[in-house]
């Protein structure tokens, strides 16, 4: 079983080395899909490596294990590693406060009075990388210079507006 929980976590660790790779050295529009693209790329080389490895061949201290086990752990370990580290991308990626937190940094003084960022430069840039991974996503569509929602960007509106409701959240992301 261990073989199985590190064969999951190599892969998985070559799909992050890989996702970095990519969006550092290219420039990719539909990044989304391009990380569902690699993660399954990931899966499908753990589970030919599952199946490929040897029923006899394990880490001392571990039991041997079916090919059929290996590749549903190592699948289960793939997929809880990708629950956690997809949210913590998109802290990154799309996260207003991250950006905020980054504008300040950048300004020489290392300070900004609210003034300044709610200025429409600081707050296009802010918003710019936020619609386009929503438009990208498939969530909205660009019409001219505004964003209206498509069929699954209302969907998702729906659920999250009823939930921030139930939760009285109020306005705001």
């Amino acid at each position: 079983m261990l073989t199985a929980v590190l064969l999951g976590l190599l892969w998985f660790l070559l799909f992050v080395v890989g996702h970095i790779g990519l969006f550092h050295f290219y420039d990719i529009r539909q990044r989304s899909r391009a990380i569902l693209a690699f993660f399954v790329a990931a899966l499908i080389g753990l589970l030919v490596c599952a199946a490929l490895l040897p029923e006899n061949m394990y880490i001392v201290g571990d039991l041997p294990s079916p090919r059929f086990v290996r590749a549903v752990i190592g699948t289960v370990v793939m997929l809880c590693a990708f629950v956690v580290y997809m949210p913590a991308y998109y802290v990154f990626n799309t996260s207003l406060s991250v950006q905020t937190l980054i504008a300040i940094q950048q300004a020489p003084d290392h300070s900004r009075c609210l003034r300044e960022l709610q200025s429409v430069d600081v707050y296009e840039q802010l918003l710019r990388r936020r619609l386009e991974s929503m438009v990208a996503a498939g969530h909205l569509a660009a019409d001219g210079q505004a964003y209206r929602l498509t069929p699954g960007g209302k969907r998702i509106a729906t659920i999250f507006q009823a939930v921030k409701s139930l939760w009285r959240l109020g306005p705001g992301g």
